[in-house]
């Protein structure tokens, strides 16, 4: 397996082997440097090959940025795919509980289509960045809607952000599960530096 631009490491291609396999949540542990994202875009286009909706998610706007820049998706923050999914429950409540005017039943039909464009299937495939980064409540939230619609997730992560913003440490316990179901991979070797002591202070 190659990249457009340069080769990928066996560990990286033991990744998306793993990757690519039938679990419903992956973990992907590395640090920076160790060419996480090289390792996802083989993963986001085997996948788009096979028909799923990729995208990206992280918690900071700059982080969602990033992801979908370098793996080629689109790529939001949490927080705003949360609002859509929150609206798209209110307006079905609202159809089928509210007692509305032609007009404004059709109006809500048509933002229901438009937001539905941005939910979750079970043909989507859901990067999420940083997701050491993320609190417990929200990603108890991302996990539910998942785990709902039968959508597939990788999560990625640096084993130095267990602790997350927010309370909880919520991703400590995804990459055990991960380890105990055979989804978690793991990246350790720098491929950024060519130098060994910048590749050292990577890890340290």
């Amino acid at each position: 397996l190659t990249t457009a631009t340069f080769s990928l490491n066996d560990e990286q291609q033991h990744a998306i082997q793993q990757l690519c396999a039938s679990n419903q949540l992956s973990v992907l542990v590395g640090r920076a440097g160790t060419g996480k994202t090289a390792s996802l875009k083989p993963v986001v286009d085997l996948h788009k090959q096979a028909g799923f909706n990729v995208i990206g998610l992280a918690l900071a706007a700059e982080a969602a940025r990033h992801l979908g820049t370098d793996a080629g998706i689109e790529s939001f923050t949490l927080a705003s795919y949360e609002h859509r999914w929150n609206k798209i429950e209110k307006i079905k409540e609202a159809l089928h509980t509210q007692t509305l005017n032609l007009a404004t039943r059709s109006e809500l039909h048509a933002k229901l289509k438009r937001l539905e464009a941005f939910d979750l299937t079970e043909q989507t495939l859901v990067l999420l960045d940083e997701a050491g980064m993320v609190g417990t409540a929200s990603m108890q939230r991302l996990l539910k809607r998942i785990v709902e619609v039968g959508a597939k997730a990788i999560f990625i992560g640096d084993d130095r952000q267990f602790k997350a913003i927010a309370a909880g440490d919520i991703f400590r316990k995804i990459v055990e599960e991960a380890r105990v179901n055979e989804g978690l991979s793991t990246l350790s070797t720098v491929v950024r530096q060519s130098e060994p002591w910048m590749q050292q202070a990577s890890l340290d």
